[in-house]
């Protein structure tokens, strides 16, 4: 969220035209799940942290905070929103150093906009040395920063599971896992998926790509342990790739959700960005484009 009038992050509601609410702003694909407003729109968007911003040309400080509400009409789109003032402020200098890691663009407090960026906004700042886990922790359990979390490696888990035997060592940085039924019908989707990878440098795997154990489910867990990022398609509703996604998000692993309907992806899920894509060859070719994107975006390359 980026605004020019000074004190406005300060009040609690803005109004931005709808010409410069999501459509027209950041990547199309994000943009055209959101940009109408639907009332499944409004409830996600509710959902993930946000950041407030001044233009250039002062030097205010941004935020951290949530929508509350989001009131579209026929000319603008009305948000309310909550600042956590819990947590430090962000100056604006140290954010513009993040550009590539936000997927601002090199200029992007340069006008009043509203964007969605497909990025974990906290692990990012975090990572960034802009926010600790610690800032977050300070705000109470009931806290819904608390509540979003920012995932932690595995090396930091003070449980061990019973089920399954932990591998030695850590993650490899060029491990992608993905995560789906193993039928012919997905063949053509792994195929994307691991070319995707390629491009960037990642080796792809799937788990009836390896037998290192008498178990199959000891495999897959070894498998995500091992990965650096986990690709689970939801297509179909296979329980097996919905325990996997349990365990990788469990793990701390960043998950990437694919899909072909939106109805397939879990309700527990449905907070979290994902990639709808069709079963054809037009269809694969948007999905590995859009893959492809989120890796770089996420392990560059």
């Amino acid at each position: 969220m980026v605004t020019y009038t000074k004190g406005t992050w300060d009040t609690g509601a803005y109004e931005f035209g709808r010409d410069r609410a999501i459509g027209g702003y950041g990547d199309t694909a994000v943009a055209d799940r959101y940009k109408d407003f639907t009332p499944e729109a409004i409830a996600e968007l509710m959902t993930f942290p946000c950041l407030f911003v001044y233009e250039q040309g002062g030097h205010e400080d941004a935020y951290i905070g949530w929508l509350t509400n989001i009131k579209p009409r026929q000319g603008t789109v009305r948000i309310e929103f909550e600042i956590e003032t819990g947590l430090p402020p962000l100056p604006r200098e140290k954010l513009m150093k993040l550009f590539a890691q936000l997927d601002v663009g090199r200029n992007p407090f340069t006008h009043t906009h509203w964007s969605v960026k497909d990025v974990d906004l906290l692990p990012t700042l975090v990572k960034a040395g802009l926010l600790s886990e610690e800032d977050i922790k300070k705000q109470g359990s009931d806290s819904k920063l608390v509540r979003y979390g920012v995932s932690k490696p595995v090396a930091e888990m003070h449980i061990r599971p019973s089920v399954f035997r932990v591998p030695a060592g850590k993650a490899e940085s060029d491990l992608l896992s993905v995560m789906m039924p193993f039928s012919a019908e997905f063949s053509k989707t792994y195929t994307v998926i691991k070319a995707a990878g390629n491009d960037i440098g990642l080796r792809c795997q799937r788990a009836d790509d390896i037998w290192d154990q008498p178990e199959v489910i000891q495999d897959v867990f070894s498998l995500i342990y091992r990965s650096r990022v986990v690709v689970c398609d939801f297509t179909g509703r296979n329980p097996n790739v919905f325990y996997e996604a349990g365990i990788a998000h469990t793990l701390g692993k960043t998950v990437i959700p694919i899909v072909q309907n939106a109805e397939d992806i879990p309700f527990d899920l449905r907070h979290f960005r994902y990639i709808k894509y069709h079963d054809n060859n037009e269809g694969r070719e948007a999905l590995k484009s859009e893959l492809s994107r989120k890796l770089k975006l996420l392990v560059g390359g």
